[in-house]
């Protein structure tokens, strides 16, 4: 699925006809849904455009899901579930181990890409930050009297 809104280079040479259908029915829902819904393109003048045939683009669009679509979005729903459940701290890595340990057989490139296309992007640790609260940092006291200040003075 494309993010609507990105052409993804449908308009250069060797574009795949799939990728301009793509693009065509995200933007008509776009424009559709937008206030001058008037001013938008029709299906007919964005065919025409991309060099794609308007039947084709309506035998595309009614075409059943292909078993690799519904394998992707069930796969989709499984990692944003592991991932919620891990408070987003999970990567793609920790994601594909538990899927795998709930029974689900795939590969940690389809995690990885799947886990992009939804956005999900782990909470990564930062080393070496400080807590807020100033817990787990000793306080060592001022023995010399000196005036420290944060300036760098």
């Amino acid at each position: 699925m494309r993010v609507p809104g990105k052409s993804y280079g449908v308009f250069r040479d060797g574009a795949s006809v799939t990728s301009k259908y793509e693009f065509i029915d995200a933007e008509y829902a776009a424009r559709a849904a937008a206030e001058n819904a008037a001013d938008a393109p029709t299906i007919t003048e964005m065919c025409s455009w991309l060099g794609v045939s308007r039947s084709g683009f309506y035998d595309w669009k009614a075409r059943p899901e292909s078993a690799t679509a519904a394998r992707r979005n069930e796969l989709k729903l499984m990692i944003g579930k592991a991932f919620e459940d891990s408070d987003g701290t999970y990567g793609y890595r920790r994601v594909a181990a538990q899927l795998a340990r709930w029974g689900v057989r795939t590969g940690l490139e389809l995690v990885r890409a799947l886990m992009r296309e939804l956005g999900l992007v782990a909470c990564q640790p930062r080393h070496g930050s400080r807590r807020e609260d100033g817990r787990g940092y000793h306080v060592y006291p001022n023995v010399g009297g000196l005036a420290l200040s944060g300036d760098g003075d």
